[in-house]
């Protein structure tokens, strides 16, 4: 078997209106994940509306921002009409990261979106997003950095506490370093 099959072997496939145990109960919040395929976005949501689910559909208005602060990565979402939504990111956590190719010129990198039910486990919607070269390259650059240093998950979250306790997520659109929107 060459390896494009064997690539292809274990490719998770992420079918809506099914249920995914880890999904149950799990803390409402996005999880940023990213692999050599590209930007995973799982949102997590109690009993989400039927509005709100609306939001995550494609056609809807989507919109990122980058921001780093003390080492920390903090993407920043925003879906339809919705509020605002952060998730810390730092890529010694990303177990399936192996290499991030910089996009070329009027390409970029590509981010699924997953939204669940944290009641049912039932997965709502997926989305399939391309982000702009600009905000890709910025992401990669951050990354770059992030790599660079060393990691102690202990010093991670009390960096990632620390940073909640002094900035609400309207600050830290405020420092934003790259914004992407798509209408």
């Amino acid at each position: 078997m060459n390896n494009r099959q064997e690539d292809l072997s274990i490719m998770e496939c992420f079918t809506v209106g099914d249920v995914y145990l880890e999904a149950i109960n799990h803390q409402e919040a996005p999880l940023f994940d990213i692999d050599d395929c590209g930007i995973n976005l799982s949102v997590y949501m109690r009993r989400p509306t039927a509005h709100e689910i609306k939001q995550f559909a494609s056609g809807k208005a989507f919109e990122m921002k980058l921001v780093q602060l003390r080492d920390v990565i903090f993407p920043i979402f925003k879906f339809g009409d919705m509020g605002w939504m952060d998730a810390p990111y730092d890529v010694h956590l990303s177990r399936n990261l192996n290499r991030l190719e910089v996009p070329a010129n009027g390409q970029g990198l590509a981010m699924i979106v997953h939204l669940y039910d944290t009641v049912t486990g039932k997965l709502l919607c997926n989305r399939l997003l391309s982000l702009s070269t600009e905000i890709s390259k910025g992401l990669i650059k951050m990354i770059a950095e992030q790599a660079e240093k060393p990691f102690n998950k202990y010093e991670y979250m009390n960096k990632v506490m620390s940073i909640y306790t002094a900035y609400s997520t309207k600050k830290l659109l405020r420092m934003a370093t790259y914004s992407y929107r798509l209408r």
